[in-house]
């Protein structure tokens, strides 16, 4: 089956067949783009899109990349999906862009293939503040974030044939390295500053143009066409000419090397270009367009799964701007239903703030849901505090608690930094908006009787207490125009004021005076 399918793609390309390992061949490749930056959804999308390429029978995904870096714990977490539950016939296509997550989720895949116009690497992590300027991180604190991503990086080189000190050169920016060759046996070698002076008894060359130390013109800091030579052995498989898992250089194999180039300084992070890529082994083909990308795999058919189209919605629901707006809203329309109910447009925009915080995480795959459950149960629980048992603070002291840890837990569960700290500060802020919006809507609603607070509580009938009013009498009776819950308005003596229950009053229930504080009556029910 397998030849008949490389005598097929031969007879549509109209060329040679060209030899495809065994590792690599396929007959059905899948194509699953990846655009904009890499983040958790990316990561439910893909394992989503690879299960759904094997369903319809495809044998070799290819990732197709296009990004400029994205989550480090979302990209950390990919990459062990597809080390572990992808296809091993997956390869990363770089078209055109991989930059810092992209690099790192490339190395991962079994191999990588570039466009003519590709770029990869500079994949240092970095700290983006709330406003998305970049912070500075202090050497430790860096030194904290490097590490798992240099075990990352690592371990797929070692798996997938890359030389450790090249994939280690995208994420660390003091690590130097030179590119020495044997001529004679076709063998070339990265080495570190370290490495180059067991070789060769002296400090390597960081000058932009330097002599080499075992004769020969000129070696300028970055030499393409010098990469792209031919090895003597003849083998045209850049792949071939390094050995990550080498013995060490030493002074014993100086008489057989030579200086090829500088590939990186101490002072810039290592990025490639298609070509560069190439010559180093990292990338084992140029493939433009996906005729090209068949006849890579030999395969017969190509197809490609694109993101569902909800997945750019739920990335703009579960962002944190998103999420702080909407538990701002949804505290806002709560105290607007205690303190003016009967309008409904606080309910309806409520159950409108609850459902976007929910969905979001729905539609993205992610079992991020429960923080929004904790807040809604929270303000159930302030609601029977203050409506069915007022003054037990048992009710209420397990609504606070609840409420906050959900709208903390609605930005730490999501976070992609190993050190939580600015999730949590996120989440507090938010909390601090929502508690303010609280105190001023009950303001608004008790005080002002404008705008919308005057259309909630029916401005026109309503009569506010000031100092040349003559209040009902203590023990005066009437009637509940609007449900107390525990605010609402009361009729006595055929004038309408603003009431205040201990309990929950239904609307057109008889009342009684008890006190007046403020601008309102505090009555009970004669029920």
């Amino acid at each position: 089956m397998l030849l008949l399918a490389c005598l097929i793609a031969v007879i549509l390309d109209g060329g040679t067949p060209r030899a495809v390992p065994p590792s690599r061949a396929a007959r059905v490749v899948a194509v699953l783009p990846v655009r904009g930056e890499i983040d958790a959804i990316t990561v439910e999308s893909l394992t989503s899109r690879a299960k759904r390429a094997s369903d319809a029978g495809a044998d070799a995904i290819v990732i197709d990349l296009d990004t400029p870096g994205g989550e480090m714990l979302s990209t950390l977490e990919l990459c062990r999906r597809i080390k572990g539950s992808f296809p091993p016939n997956t390869v990363a296509w770089i078209r055109p862009q991989a930059f810092s997550a992209g690099a790192i989720t490339a190395l991962a895949c079994r191999e990588i293939v570039v466009t003519p116009d590709a770029v990869l690497g500079d994949a240092a992590p970095i700290r983006v503040s709330a406003l998305g300027g970049l912070q500075s991180l202090e050497p430790a604190e860096r030194a904290k974030l490097e590490a798992p991503l240099l075990s990352e990086v690592t371990d797929s080189a070692r798996r997938n044939g890359h030389d450790e000190r090249l994939c280690r050169a995208f994420i660390s920016a003091p690590l130097e390295l030179w590119l020495l060759e044997d001529p004679e046996r076709g063998e070339r070698y990265l080495v570190d500053a370290e490495e180059y002076q067991a070789v060769f008894g002296e400090e390597p060359p960081r000058a932009a143009t330097v002599s080499r130390p075992v004769g020969g013109p000129a070696v300028l800091a970055w030499v393409t066409d010098a990469l792209r030579r031919p090895a003597a052995t003849g083998d045209d498989d850049a792949s071939q000419r390094f050995a990550p898992g080498r013995t060490p250089l030493g002074a014993a194999d100086r008489d057989r090397l030579r200086l090829v180039s500088r590939i990186d300084g101490a002072d810039e992070l290592l990025t490639l270009r298609a070509a560069e890529a190439v010559a180093l082994g990292l990338a084992c083909a140029e493939i433009a367009d996906e005729a090209a990308l068949r006849q890579h795999f030999g395969a017969q058919t190509s197809f490609t799964l694109e993101p569902r189209w909800s997945e750019p919605v739920a990335r703009v629901l579960t962002s944190g701007w998103m999420r702080a707006l909407l538990v701002i809203a949804l505290v806002a329309c709560f105290v607007g239903e205690v303190l003016a109910p009967g309008l409904g447009v606080f309910s309806i925009g409520g159950l409108v703030a609850v459902g976007l915080l929910v969905i979001g995480p729905m539609l993205a795959g992610l079992a991020e849901w429960w923080p929004a459950i904790a807040m809604i149960a929270g303000l159930g629980l302030i609601a029977l505090e203050l409506l069915v048992f007022p003054g037990s603070l048992l009710a209420g002291s397990a609504g606070v608690i609840a409420f906050a840890g959900g709208t903390i837990g609605l930005f730490v569960a999501s976070d992609p930094s190993p050190d939580p700290t600015r999730a949590m500060l996120e989440g507090l802020a938010t909390l601090a908006g929502s508690v303010i919006t609280a105190f001023v809507m009950a303001w608004w609603l008790g005080r002002s009787r404008g705008g919308l607070a005057g259309l909630a509580v029916h401005e026109a009938q309503l009569v506010t207490l000031n100092r040349t009013d003559t209040p009902p009498a203590i023990g005066s009776e009437g009637r509940s125009l609007t449900d107390l819950r525990p605010i609402g308005e009361v009729e006595i003596a055929g004038r309408v004021f603003q009431g205040r229950a201990n309990a929950w009053i239904e609307r057109g229930s008889r009342v009684r005076v008890v006190g007046i504080e403020a601008n309102e009556l505090r009555v009970e029910s004669l029920a």
